[in-house]
């Protein structure tokens, strides 16, 4: 019989900030979001963008983007202090099953 077992651990967290870069090229409006980010720790857990409130500036929220628009904006996440490596994920669209991967090397 399996069993589970909770172990507290105290782990020091910091908050990082990337800066995403959405570019419209299409001919029809493209939405955005700041949910559909996620950041993946070396043991595969995904996070999603942490909620800080209006602390962070220029932090992304959601709207559309026109065609030829083009939004500068930061991601906000909680991840522990001594991570090496990390995957920044977008999927495009909440329906789709498709990803965008960027592996954040310190």
């Amino acid at each position: 019989m399996a069993t589970k077992k909770a172990v507290e651990k105290k782990v020091e967290k910091e908050v990082n900030s990337w800066i995403s870069e959405i570019e419209n090229n299409g001919t029809e409006p493209l939405d955005y979001n700041e949910f559909n980010y996620k950041i993946q720790d070396v043991n595969g857990v995904q996070t999603d963008a942490a909620f800080l409130g209006s602390d962070v500036p220029n932090k992304m929220n959601s709207g559309s983007l026109a065609p030829g628009g083009k939004l500068d904006a930061n991601i906000v996440f909680e991840v522990p202090a001594d991570m090496a490596s990390l995957k920044l994920i977008m999927e495009p669209n909440f329906f789709s099953t498709q990803q965008v991967t960027i592996v954040m090397t310190p």
